[in-house]
């Protein structure tokens, strides 16, 4: 997990054989942690190259903005997120 003063975040990739069917209830190694790179070698052969499925996990001094519950698209989630980080600032 990266932490500074502000913010802290994860990204995690959905296991491909394991569901998320309760967003109250996920259980532990529905999603991999990107810092697992043992986790993640073995996970690789069944990921595709585009539409990868995890979750970002990212905190405003402890309090949560996006949490496993808002997975989707990994990919997706990070360029929406940089991209409206990038639009607020240059928007004054």
């Amino acid at each position: 997990m990266i932490i500074d003063k502000m913010f802290s975040y994860q990204s995690f990739l959905l296991h491909p054989k394991k569901k998320v069917t309760d967003l109250e209830n996920i259980p532990p190694g529905t999603f991999i942690s990107m810092d697992d790179e043992e986790g993640i070698r073995k996970i690789a052969k069944y990921i595709g190259d585009d539409e990868i499925e995890g979750a970002i996990i990212l905190n405003y001094y402890d309090q949560p903005i996006l949490t496993m519950k808002n997975w989707d698209y990994v990919d997706i989630l990070w360029s929406n997120l940089v991209k409206a980080v990038d639009e607020v600032l240059h928007t004054t």
